[in-house]
């Protein structure tokens, strides 16, 4: 029996595809580091016409990593799942319904490129909770845990 191919390879090609009018996909940048079970990819997006990076670094208070990339997803193999780790744009970006492209993208191939999820860590001082509930119909499956949230592809 044949192996499945890996998840990220396949995730990593498909947002290579990824176009919106506020990036230039010709740019984008797609970083991936492989750590099995789980690997970590980082997206960069580009303005159209300044070039410019539109994600937001976020800096961090750990010595060894001084800032978290601003779109970087985890992918599990065991669980097929995809969990976006950040997604964070500049506020000159924001409203422009670049994030909520992306992760449409995603849930609407997710399920041919192999996932079984996507699921994120909502931060629970925003109304981002409702935003993943009733944008993209994830769920909060944890009462101990209410900014984990989850959707099954």
């Amino acid at each position: 029996m044949t192996q499945p191919l890996s998840l990220t390879p396949r995730i990593f090609d498909h947002l290579t595809k990824f176009s919106h009018p506020h990036i230039n996909p010709q740019k984008t940048d797609i970083y991936a580091k492989n750590t099995p079970p789980k690997s970590r990819i980082t997206l960069k997006l580009y303005h159209p016409d300044t070039d410019e990076s539109i994600d937001q670094n976020l800096p961090t208070n750990i010595p060894d990593i001084p800032y978290l990339p601003g779109i970087s997803f985890m992918v599990d193999e065991h669980l097929r799942d995809l969990e976006i780790s950040t997604l964070y744009l500049k506020p000159s970006y924001q409203h422009h319904r670049i994030g909520t492209a992306l992760i449409t993208h995603l849930i609407a191939h997710g399920k041919t490129l192999g996932l079984e999820s996507l699921s994120c860590i909502a931060d629970v001082e925003t109304n981002a909770k409702t935003y993943w509930q009733n944008i993209h119909g994830f769920i909060t499956p944890r009462i101990y845990q209410p900014q984990y949230h989850y959707k099954k592809l």
